[in-house]
């Protein structure tokens, strides 16, 4: 909530008064935020109203109900943020993250959300084979079910040689299952090298394209270490925590 306060109060949108107040509590911020909602003239600050999105009759009544239910959601969902979210990446965007009620406030008060824990396709094919690919390990929470389910199906049927190398342990009988329990453990094996690599929940490759696609001054939320932060896009990528 520190994130999505801080990215409004540098967008104007909120301010906290008097400006040299020392501190600021929960509640506090939480008036901030619900007073935003309540009082802002949707028209103006909602980009379903821009007038480049005309709509009339229906349509128009439709987006007014879609705006007062989310304006109830997140005043109903406020409250319950003092502890922080739980926020599943894509690998595959910087934008990419498992929509959930508690990130869709983001959206509501229109800042957007990012991160840079990107695949390399090129420098890391290995890994984007495995999220681009029929493995779908697509997301942190899919990459962590299978370093599990490698561990589990490596129990004495796989060796390991000191390269990180995997070599299955031939059985007349269990050939296909060691096959398959092998393939779990080689998947596991290069995700955890990709965790291990990634342990900031940045990459270079991720930078890069947050720098490429956001455009410069741009104000947002950003995602890493498992804190969201409000950030502005320059040179290089600006931390506001």
């Amino acid at each position: 909530m520190l994130a999505l306060c801080n990215t409004l109060i540098l967008q104007g949108k909120i301010a906290i008064r008097p400006y040299d107040r020392p501190t600021i509590g929960y509640d506090h911020l939480l008036e901030l935020l619900a007073d935003y909602l309540l009082n802002e003239d949707s028209v103006g600050s909602n980009p379903i109203w821009s007038p480049t999105f005309q709509r009339t009759g229906h349509k128009v009544e439709y987006e007014k109900i879609k705006s007062r239910l989310e304006i109830e959601s997140a005043l109903r969902m406020l409250p319950h943020l003092e502890h922080g979210l739980d926020v599943n990446v894509y690998f595959r965007s910087i934008r990419g993250f498992e929509p959930t009620a508690e990130l869709g406030l983001f959206h509501t008060f229109g800042v957007e959300l990012v991160h840079g824990w990107v695949v390399n396709p090129e420098m890391d094919s290995s890994m984007f084979a495995l999220v681009d690919g029929p493995a779908g390990i697509t997301s942190y929470n899919k990459a962590v079910e299978c370093i599990v389910c490698g561990d589990e199906a490596g129990g004495g049927l796989i060796v390991e040689d000191g390269l990180g190398n995997v070599t299955p342990i031939q059985s007349s009988s269990r050939v296909q299952d060691e096959a398959l329990r092998n393939e779990k453990v080689t998947q596991a094996l290069i995700v955890q090298e990709f965790m291990n690599l990634t342990k900031t929940q940045l990459t270079n490759y991720g930078l890069h394209i947050l720098q490429e696609s956001l455009p410069e001054g741009h104000l947002c939320a950003f995602f890493r270490n498992n804190h969201v932060s409000s950030s502005g896009c320059g040179f290089g990528l600006l931390m506001l925590l």
